[in-house]
């Protein structure tokens, strides 16, 4: 006869909402890394409304040159040029999963409704990392234009191939950020696909500038080239192989806003509803998350693509 490998709790108590909130948050936050990329914010509202520069403040066109104070005590009059106004609607990130009277009765079944959880969770994390990924990056497009645009690096050869240049695409990337008039960014983090990872850790030799840090956390290897933080994503966080991102801790590209019902939710994360149906005795159970990514800083991330 099956034996489950997990028996700590009885099945129907593993089904109640709480529970439930719980393991999908426990399974989640692993595979979610651009929640701590960017900053979070949570609201209660249906939208959200932020500004946008549309010129950097040295290509302000009102910009002038102060003058010397006039003789009469008066100032030279200056104006700014006016900012963007946008709007976002809060987006519903939600499944349904349901399952018979069996598997809420009978103790062997118990793997199965933890089966069930890691793919619902993974399927919720999934979208969220697409749909982040996707408005950090205007859908990942190597032709960028308007307001959105963000900055762009062709790196030319694959990291892989024997005449790769990864350092100095690094460093192009670098200055490509640092060198944009009025914005001061200051590039921190690159964050590489897996392979491409493993492809930079390959090639590093003796002469650059180089270190590795144990991560406490995750045991993995960190390291640093020309003081950026060099950073592994996971493999279901979206970003593909070719591609790279690089960002400035201390000014974010992009605001996470989130929502919560709290008469379906603990946390503020997540929202959860269990429910029986009459008809059949299935057992449902209901997750989803209220939320939206949104661009404000556009200038302030560079993406590398064909390395």
């Amino acid at each position: 006869m099956a034996t489950s490998t997990i028996n700590t709790l009885p099945n129907d108590r593993y089904l109640r909402k709480e529970f439930v909130e719980q393991v999908i948050m426990d399974y989640v936050d692993p595979i979610l890394p651009f929640e701590g990329m960017f900053p979070s914010v949570t609201i209660d509202g249906l939208s959200v409304t932020w500004f946008q520069e549309e010129f950097s403040k040295t290509n302000d066109p009102n910009k002038r040159t102060p003058t010397l104070r006039r003789e009469d005590g008066t100032f030279a009059h200056v104006t700014q040029s006016g900012i963007i106004e946008k709007t976002a609607q809060m987006r519903q990130f939600a499944y349904e999963m349901e399952f018979d009277e069996r598997v809420r009765r009978y103790q062997t079944f118990i793997d199965h409704i933890d089966r069930g959880m890691k793919r619902l969770a993974f399927w919720l994390a999934e979208s969220m990392n697409t749909d982040v990924l996707n408005t950090l990056t205007n859908n990942l497009s190597t032709t960028q234009s308007g307001t959105d645009a963000i900055n762009l690096l062709n790196c030319t050869t694959a990291w892989s191939a024997g005449g790769a240049a990864p350092i100095d695409n690094i460093r192009d990337a670098i200055e490509a950020l640092e060198i944009q008039a009025g914005y001061n960014y200051i590039p921190t983090d690159l964050w590489l696909h897996p392979t491409n990872y493993k492809e930079l850790k390959s090639y590093l030799s003796t002469g650059v500038t180089f270190q590795w840090v144990k991560d406490p956390t995750t045991g993995d290897w960190n390291g640093q080239v020309e003081g950026l933080r060099i950073n592994k994503l996971n493999h279901d966080s979206g970003l593909p192989e070719g591609k790279a991102l690089l960002t400035c801790a201390g000014a974010p590209a992009l605001t996470i806003y989130k929502s919560s019902d709290p008469a379906y939710s603990n946390s503020g994360e997540f929202q959860v509803h269990t429910y029986t149906s009459d008809a059949d005795h299935r057992y449902h159970v209901q997750v989803w998350r209220d939320m939206v990514p949104v661009l404000k800083e556009p200038k302030a991330v560079l993406m590398m693509y064909n390395l």
